[in-house]
């Protein structure tokens, strides 16, 4: 990335039911099933301790009347902004990137090795209830780690590029792709891990959800012990009701990403920052110069996006740029009568930042 064009075309292109296993259903009929199971048993109980001594009954009732009902359906997986995905840390692979993206989560891995054929691969996690496992069941029966996948070859042009995939016992669907061969995606699907829940984090921890929306989608850059000369950095995104995106390797921005408001951060020294707010060799006045000022107690620059061209296109939406003493962040209102710029002081006013190069610091992206 060299120009202002090459940026703006960056943000352009990045820019009671059932859940579809009987799971929900087979739950509600078995919470029937005891309901009414109890109900018997208490009026059998009843009638046994008519002949005993008379104060004992109420006391036999309320123990009886006072046992919490089972929930009708299960607890979700997870929420919006907690992940379970990763890789064995001692495994040949890194996680290059890794987040949520509403109902899916996602890693893109790489080879610590990076000279090595089998350079990595894209693993995605599907909520239950969320995924079509149809295409994947009509592959190959195969075993990885001890249970069962199915593995689908496709014919790609640089690769075979097969489709891997399996349900795992809680019901989330893991799938493997974008791997260079057969033996790479059986090596990669043996080190995939899902555990407990855990917080998204990111050097912008929001106090405030923007719009009163949730986290919706999520994508971080933050290994630690990855390959020396990737950049950090931190995507967050809030909307309602959003599906997934239907590409994992680029974070979904503008107007078609679905999502209220975007943030980016990035070290305040990496270009895509510096050819925002400091554009060297631009001709006059293409650009326009940062207004910095404070704004929910930051030193911020708010731009319209209609307001002068040369960065974004034209639209309904805004762009609020904060700078840190490390960090480089960037605040993307798609429509700013969904989200005005009260709104987003407010969200400002309640975010608080740790640092951008050092990813030991960072926080949970939401209270």
């Amino acid at each position: 990335m060299r120009t202002l064009d090459d940026l703006r075309a960056t943000f352009e292109r990045e820019a009671g039911t059932s859940d579809g296993f009987g799971i929900t259903e087979a739950a509600q009929a078995g919470a029937a099933r005891i309901r009414r199971r109890r109900r018997v048993l208490a009026a059998a109980a009843v009638t046994v301790l008519v002949g005993v001594v008379a104060a004992a009954v109420p006391i036999a009732v309320t123990r009886m009347r006072g046992a919490d009902p089972l929930p009708a359906t299960p607890a979700p997986y997870r929420a919006p902004s907690e992940i379970t995905l990763s890789v064995q840390p001692t495994s040949a692979f890194f996680v290059l990137s890794h987040g949520t993206d509403s109902t899916r989560q996602f890693l893109t891995v790489r080879n610590r090795n990076t000279s090595a054929k089998d350079f990595g691969g894209t693993v995605s996690a599907y909520d239950p209830g969320t995924f079509d496992p149809a295409g994947l069941k009509r592959g190959e029966r195969v075993t990885v780690a001890g249970h069962s996948a199915y593995l689908v070859p496709t014919a790609q042009k640089f690769s075979s590029d097969p489709q891997l995939g399996w349900q795992d016992d809680s019901g989330v669907w893991v799938t493997i792709s974008e791997t260079v061969n057969r033996a790479a995606v059986l090596r990669l699907a043996g080190t995939v891990r899902l555990g407990p829940p855990r917080q998204v984090t990111a050097p912008m921890r929001f106090g405030w959800a923007p719009g009163g929306l949730p986290l919706s989608y999520a994508r971080n850059s933050d290994e630690t012990g990855g390959i020396r000369g990737y950049q950090l950095s931190s995507y967050v995104g809030f909307a309602a009701d959003r599906p997934p995106a239907p590409d994992t390797a680029r974070p979904p921005m503008g107007a078609e990403s679905g999502m209220a408001l975007n943030a980016m951060a990035v070290p305040k020294t990496s270009m895509s920052w510096t050819e925002v707010v400091a554009p060297v060799g631009a001709p006059p006045g293409r650009f326009p110069t940062p207004k910095w000022e404070t704004i929910g107690g930051q030193r911020a620059w708010y731009l319209v996006d209609n307001a002068k061209p040369g960065i974004f296109p034209a639209g309904p939406g805004a762009h609020l740029f904060i700078e840190t003493d490390t960090c480089g962040v960037t605040l993307a209102v798609t429509d700013l009568a969904v989200i005005d710029y009260a709104e987003l002081v407010r969200t400002v006013t309640g975010m608080t930042f740790s640092s951008c190069t050092d990813a030991t610091t960072w926080q949970p992206a939401v209270s």
